[in-house]
Order: C-alpha cells, then structure tokens, then sequence
C-alpha cells in the first residue's frame, strides 16, 4: 500500500511516500521548488502546470493521495497562485479517478501531529522527530510526511503511537468514500469526499 502526502506551496511542495509492507515500511521524502520566470498571466499559468506535472509524478501508483487543505486566512499576494495550484491539482487528481484523495486541513493536521491547533512550524519538526525519529529540516516535507502519516492512520496503518485524542481529529478531514463491505484497506471505491 502507498501513501502520498502533499504539502503544496508555489516555491517548495512538500511530498512524502509511504509504502507499507506486511513488514516493513519506508517513508521518503521530497520537495519540489519553483521559482517565477516572469510576471505575466501566462508565465504565471505555466509555472503552475510545471508544478502540477511535478507533483502528478510523485503521485503515480499511490493507493491515496492526501493533501494539505487551503489556507483560508492567508491573504498575501502569492495567495492566488497558490490557491490556483491547490484547485488544478484537486482538479487533475479527482478526474484522474487514478486514486482517493484525502483533504486535510492545517488546524486538523497540526492537532494530530502534536495536540495543538496552532502548533508552530519547529512544534511540527519536533513531533515528526520524537514519534517517527525523522530529522527533515524542510518544513514543507516535514508537512507531507505527516499528511501520509494521517492517511495510514485512517487506513488502519498508522505509523506512529499516538493518543486518541489526536487520532479522533482525523474526522474533521475529508475522506474518500468507503466500499459498501466499509473496509478501508483495499476498499478505496469511487472518489467522493465525504466528512
């Protein structure tokens, strides 16, 4: 079974994979960078189809692809392009009807990392290093990593031991819908989100 988190950001998406064996199970990790070759609309568009090629090549073979939800309270001025990101690659992803998609919300994420909602870039870093003893100093990959690692839990797989408490935010994401039989392992029918 594989796991695909993403992290998405204009300048560095944060992937990571999780292949579950019945004995093993190797997380790797990366990060895609980008940087702006000009200002137009068009250049602007292009970047983001690069991006979303990028990322569509980590997502090849993956069982469910979980991904960071929107950031609703930024308001910058890459927002928009970030925000276009996030919906070509839902878009492309959802139509592809390749494999699930999971949504995960950053309050939702960073709850299930380390208890707390508002818990800070390094809280994230020291979590990812206490529970699964992973020092990744790129906090978009670390994001990603813990995104597959939400997506193993719903799948029964989880990869570290945490408390209920955090394991019980996992239903504020939203999650494919699961076969009539309800198995989440090897029952990932259909694309539909449901909460």
């Amino acid at each position: 079974m594989q796991i695909t988190g993403i992290d998405p950001s204009l300048t560095g998406t944060g992937i990571a994979r999780v292949a579950i064996g019945d004995h093993s199970r190797v997380i790797e990790r990366d990060v895609i960078t980008s940087r702006p070759d000009g200002t137009t609309v068009t250049d602007r568009g292009e970047r983001l189809h690069q991006l979303l090629e990028q990322i569509l090549d980590h997502t090849r073979g993956t069982d469910l692809v979980v991904i960071e939800g929107p950031a609703y309270s930024r308001s910058n001025p890459g927002t928009w392009d970030r925000a276009g990101l996030w919906w070509l690659t839902i878009d492309t992803l959802l139509r592809g009807d390749e494999h699930p998609v999971a949504i995960v919300p950053p309050t939702t994420l960073k709850k299930y990392a380390t208890g707390k909602g508002n818990a800070t870039k390094p809280d994230m870093r020291m979590a990812l290093y206490r529970r699964l003893h992973i020092d990744e100093p790129d906090d978009n990959a670390v994001d990603a990593t813990w995104l597959a690692a939400t997506g193993a839990d719903w799948l029964g797989q989880p990869l570290a031991t945490l408390p209920a408490a955090q394991r019980a935010v996992l239903d504020g994401a939203e999650w494919p819908e699961r076969s009539a039989g309800g198995s989440r392992v090897g029952g990932l029918a259909g694309v539909g989100l449901v909460r």
